[in-house]
């Protein structure tokens, strides 16, 4: 459906008129049209992925749609696509055998590029995701019972270095957001902790390395799933789903982007912050007088505050804003 910038309703778009099952639509903007891509079994029992083209003005540029997973291999669920600046990268797992991550670019005019094997997996996956860095891919997918994958992808298609293993005991269904802010890229994903699903997040370099160990997301009252982020200019919005019933949708800003977090103690100094995202209690400098105030101005205990916001006073001087994430 198209909105007008004060969300109300235009008219909706049916921009595949094929026969059969149609589900999990992903879109992308490049070169002034949209790129919209699904899964399809209008020949009954073998989804494969196709895709279209939709003016800004609503005009489905290619009704029949474009056939861009290979018609010899059936199962193809979850894509992804990301847009280069020149042409759209599409990414999507296999159900059926060979399972196997599979991309293929799609040009601007809708004509097809060549079709990528980025993974060959032990077992089906469930989701996908891709991100671009202006000049590689970075391609996420969970996979059976329980990983979450990556695997960095150059323009022209190649593999670069090996797999990357995220994270182990994921939940497959609700895992592989992901991000580039202009610096780094940021991985979203659920885990079980006793009753309750909670989303984690890490980050990584350009050459596929990780900037710190894996932080908390989400809110540890609530039991969070299928998790969503995206970069501002200064943090990321991420977004899920409350599994309590009935359920319903949460997201957070705290997450700064561009700050390194850290695994275990941070030291505050007195002239400045070494780290704004804390994964441990806070390690304040001896010699200073300091104190610790939440978001509501109050002043709570600085020897290993509860999940939240905080800004640290050292000797009268506010020096930073910290965000304890576990």
């Amino acid at each position: 459906m198209r909105v007008t910038p004060d969300c109300d309703s235009i008219n909706s778009i049916n921009i595949s008129y094929a026969t059969g099952v149609q589900i999990t639509p992903e879109v992308a903007f490049g070169n002034d049209n949209y790129m919209v891509v699904w899964s399809d079994d209008r020949i009954p029992g073998a989804f494969r992925i196709y895709g279209a083209r939709v003016t800004p003005g609503g005009a489905v540029l290619d009704a029949d749609g474009i056939l861009i997973g290979p018609d010899t291999y059936e199962g193809q669920y979850h894509p992804s696509l990301a847009f280069t600046g020149t042409k759209f990268f599409v990414v999507w797992v296999y159900y059926s055998q060979p399972f196997a991550v599979r991309g293929r670019f799609v040009n601007c005019d809708g004509t097809l590029g060549d079709t990528v094997r980025i993974a060959t997996t032990a077992d089906e996956g469930t989701r996908t995701s891709v991100c671009f860095d202006g000049t590689n891919f970075l391609v996420v997918w969970t996979q059976y019972p329980d990983l979450l994958m990556a695997q960095l992808v150059s323009t022209d298609g190649n593999l670069i270095g090996g797999q990357i293993t995220i994270a182990t005991g994921v939940v497959l269904s609700g895992s592989g957001g992901s991000c580039f802010d202009g610096t780094r890229y940021m991985v979203v994903y659920s885990v079980r902790n006793g009753d309750i699903y909670e989303v984690w997040g890490r980050q990584y370099d350009t050459s596929g390395n990780p900037t710190g160990p894996p932080f908390l997301v989400s809110d540890p009252a609530n039991s969070s799933y299928d998790s969503y982020i995206v970069p501002g200019t200064t943090n990321y919005l991420n977004v899920w789903t409350d599994m309590a019933y009935p359920s319903d949708i949460y997201g957070n800003v705290d997450i700064l982007i561009g700050i390194e977090s850290y695994g275990s103690e941070v030291m505050v100094g007195a002239e400045h912050l070494s780290a704004s995202i804390v994964t441990g209690p806070l390690r304040l400098p001896d010699g200073h007088r300091f104190r610790v105030y939440d978001i509501a101005g109050r002043q709570v205990s600085a020897t290993d505050p509860a999940p939240g916001v905080y800004f640290v006073e050292i000797d009268g001087e506010l020096v930073g804003k910290v965000v304890k994430v576990r």
